[in-house]
């Protein structure tokens, strides 16, 4: 059972796209002094529409959550506490502490997803992600994938409304790969893959090749221990993701009062 967030209207800002799938993440600052993040007011007035993840952003995620509560615990457990120090204060370091894990996590991971797509690009890489590379071309070959003839990040705009960015698509084959990084995968473990995945992936396969009839993947990688694990959705699946997902998109729109 898909869980809303209780405060849904609070974030204006998210990944924006043109109705022809170019991406509007940025606009230039008035006082023509750099770059800003595209707003919702920018959005209304160039009539762009929001991303996938925006839209699934108003599931509440219970992993996440979990993940985020274990990083409290931890930094509680390790960071010491200074003499003298108040409770309040001492609480906010821990806080600032936790939330440092979770910016150094998804730094990793976005250093990851831009070696795999350089990879798949045939480009040049970080070494450093050569063993994660490896597991990944091999498990996507094992899924008989053909790495050859597909487009890495690429982005979209459906005509219902909503855009997206996928890591990587083969139209001929009409398959298409989401990656998620982890700290760590036990091959031999259940992997906590159930949130909103199959929304996005759904949504991203409607957005791509019109239909769902595709093969839709999310392949996850270890960061520490750099093995690679493949979970291929149903198109039974897809169908019930989509289906939330195109109430959640209304939703969305109800709520943000967008057209």
């Amino acid at each position: 059972m898909i869980e809303l967030k209780e405060k849904t209207i609070a974030a204006e800002k998210g990944h924006w796209y043109h109705r022809d799938g170019r991406p509007c993440y940025q606009m230039p600052r008035a006082n023509g002094d750099g770059m800003r993040a595209t707003t919702i007011t920018d959005a209304r007035a160039l009539r762009l529409v929001p991303s996938v993840t925006t839209i699934t952003g108003l599931i509440v995620r219970p992993g996440l959550q979990a993940w985020k509560d274990e990083q409290l615990l931890i930094a509680s457990q390790t960071l010491p506490r200074n003499e003298g120090e108040s409770l309040d204060d001492y609480c906010v370091r821990v806080k600032e502490d936790a939330k440092a894990q979770g910016v150094a996590a998804r730094e990793m991971g976005s250093q990851l997803h831009e070696a795999i797509e350089k990879r798949l690009r045939h480009d040049f890489y970080d070494a450093k992600f050569e063993l994660h590379i490896e597991a990944v071309m091999k498990l996507l070959k094992q899924h008989g994938i053909d790495l050859e003839n597909g487009q890495a990040e690429h982005s979209f705009a459906s005509v219902i409304g909503y855009g997206g960015k996928v890591d990587y698509h083969n139209r001929k084959q009409e398959v298409l790969v989401d990656f998620k990084s982890k700290k760590t995968i036990d091959l031999l473990k259940k992997i906590a893959y159930f949130e909103d995945h199959a929304l996005q992936l759904a949504a991203y396969a409607h957005g791509i090749f019109g239909h769902l009839d595709v093969r839709a993947l999310n392949v996850f990688i270890g960061v520490e221990d750099k093995k690679a694990v493949a979970v291929e959705w149903s198109l039974f699946d897809l169908e019930s993701a989509f289906e939330a997902f195109k109430h959640l998109l209304s939703a969305w729109r109800i709520l943000k009062n967008f057209p």
